[in-house]
């Protein structure tokens, strides 16, 4: 799984990737989720992108709602 880090002008500077194997549980998939989701919206933060805006592609930035 992965997730796009956006630069300040909304354009992918990065990622972030997390390698998993097929054993992994479906409830441990979406912990996994959350963290690189979260992870990312932080990133964008610190390269200065606002993040309202992204909130719908990436849901409320890490908080448990999945």
């Amino acid at each position: 799984m992965s997730a796009p880090v956006r630069d300040h002008r909304g354009l992918i500077a990065a990622a972030i990737s997390v390698s998993i194997t097929r054993r992994t549980s479906q409830e441990r998939l979406q912990e996994m989720g959350a963290v690189v989701t979260r992870e990312a919206c932080e990133l964008f933060a610190a390269l200065g992108l606002p993040l309202n805006g992204w909130s719908a592609a990436y849901g409320s930035h890490g908080e448990d709602d999945d």
